[in-house]
């Protein structure tokens, strides 16, 4: 995971580039600030505020919330919930939950997911899903006075907040209607990258790139003339996805964890469909069990001894036949 310490915010167009923005410790931001974070998240970026042991800077997303003094722990945590479930294989039993003096006071909004809950059952960590754009999560908490930089449950979630992350914009294009998309620009870019757009059936254009206020922009003209997705490759590494169809509808793409798409095939009627849920080390598992298929060479050899009983057997009613 590639990490930039900022101590302001960038442009916008460099902003736009990355996937994860982690706000900590910001002394009442200015509206700009504000709606350039909001730019950010109705794109797709996902958007992690920590704050500070004054609770300032927070208004924009937790209102007028202020601290519950007292100590206390983690007494809950979602396992089941898509964000912490590939943690862990087990539900850990007997842990030593991070702890804290303050929890922020406020409730949760209606469509808020609480991940974590505190011991007064105040949200200790929170995630507030976009259907237009990115995610926000807030810590309940600050990282100066707990013990959450410290304990075991740092790192993974920070990871899982970066994994969920957009990593790449899908947008939904208009077959014929389109021929130019903007990639935002990243940060350091330099100005001699190799562009290609490739998709399905072996299809592979170059586009023509152009600098432009909002990020580089990529024309490609009638070159693309075939519906279907199509993948946007920055010095071949994939940078971004888009779908290029007839109506913008078949290009949305939905991305399903494995309980929703299980109930989503039941609803539809479908039969049920394995999923592999393990970690990726036992997946050599799986190949040899289900897909090497079972050991036959037994089998054959009995097949074997029978067919030549049989054939013993016919031989010698053959020549009782004709001796």
């Amino acid at each position: 995971v590639e990490v930039d310490w900022v101590q302001s915010l960038p442009t916008s167009p460099t902003l736009m580039g990355y996937d994860l923005l982690v706000v900590h410790a910001i002394d009442e931001p200015s509206l700009g600030a504000v709606s350039l974070v909001r730019e950010f998240m109705s794109l797709g970026g996902t958007v992690m505020v920590l704050p500070d042991s004054m609770a300032s800077g927070l208004s924009w997303v937790a209102g007028e919330a202020s601290w519950v003094r007292g100590e206390g722990r983690v007494t809950e945590v979602q396992w089941s919930h898509p964000f912490f479930k590939p943690v862990f294989r087990s539900v850990p039993s007997r842990v030593d939950w991070p702890a804290y003096d303050r929890i922020l006071d406020r409730r949760p909004r209606a469509q808020e997911e609480v991940l974590a809950t505190a011991a007064n059952g105040l949200p200790y960590l929170t995630r507030m899903p976009s259907e237009e754009g990115g995610d926000l999560y807030l810590l309940g908490t600050c990282l100066e006075t707990g013990n959450f930089v410290r304990h075991g449950l740092f790192v993974p979630t920070l990871l899982r907040v970066a994994e969920s992350a957009r990593h790449g914009a899908a947008l939904s294009q208009r077959l014929d209607d389109t021929e130019a998309l903007t990639v935002p620009r990243q940060p350091g870019q330099r100005r001699d990258h190799t562009w290609r757009i490739v998709g399905v059936e072996g299809v592979q254009v170059v586009p023509e790139p152009r600098s432009t206020p909002q990020g580089t922009s990529l024309r490609w003209g009638g070159a693309l003339t075939e519906p279907g997705g199509y993948t946007v490759l920055r010095n071949d590494t994939a940078v971004t996805t888009f779908g290029l169809n007839h109506s913008p509808d078949e290009s949305n793409l939905a991305v399903w964890d494995v309980e929703a798409w299980r109930e989503r095939t039941a609803s539809l009627g479908w039969p049920d469909i394995q999923i592999w849920t393990q970690p990726e080390s036992q997946l050599r598992n799986l190949v040899e069990q289900h897909i090497s298929g079972k050991r036959l060479a037994w089998y054959f050899f009995a097949a074997a001894l029978m067919a030549l009983a049989f054939e013993t057997l016919l031989l010698r009613r053959w020549n009782k036949l004709f001796s």
